[in-house]
């Protein structure tokens, strides 16, 4: 059964890559991965295996066609809550991808974004690099100095349960 959209749903501004680098809030964590980029990507690309990795995101539903790639669309839910509306605006499989919110009610923000980079080691392993970003607005812009280091801990522990998701495949 499809849930009913948010009345308190609003539009995001639209970020590019420099925003990972720049916004005001940011949270970097990384994880060292025995598997090929292809398997982290083939991860990356089910919906199911998202709220297993990350337990706040409830459902997760693609809303373009397959091939995924540059402009693919969809629907995140958290904590059956929030609605995040996503585009992929960097899609390269293997290396890297990007998303940022086009629509949202989470508050005190106007954008928001994720993105993924692979790295590969060598040996069988690469390197995850997960960084969210975001531009907060209000009293919360002034707290990116605690829930920034805050948010790398518990996206280390999801990285962890990725990773783990990642490696029995």
């Amino acid at each position: 059964m499809a849930k009913s959209l948010p009345s308190d749903l609003r539009p995001f501004r639209a970020v590019t890559a420099d925003f990972f680098e720049t916004a005001n809030f940011r949270g970097r964590a990384s994880v060292r991965i025995a598997a090929t980029p292809e398997r982290v990507f083939e991860v990356l690309e089910d919906a199911q295996a998202w709220t297993e990795w990350a337990p706040v995101l409830t459902d997760v539903s693609w809303t373009s066609p397959k091939p995924f790639g540059q402009g693919t669309t969809r629907d995140v839910w958290i904590v059956d809550r929030f609605l995040v509306r996503e585009v992929f605006f960097i899609w390269d499989p293997g290396v890297r991808l990007a998303f940022h919110a086009t629509e949202c009610n989470l508050p005190n923000m106007d954008a928001m974004g994720e993105d993924y980079q692979i790295r590969e080691l060598g040996g069988g392993e690469l390197e995850l690099t997960w960084t969210i970003a975001s531009a907060s607005t209000g009293f919360q812009s002034k707290l990116g100095f605690i829930t920034g280091p805050l948010t790398g801990f518990v996206q280390g522990r999801w990285l962890q349960a990725l990773k783990a998701k990642c490696e029995a495949g």
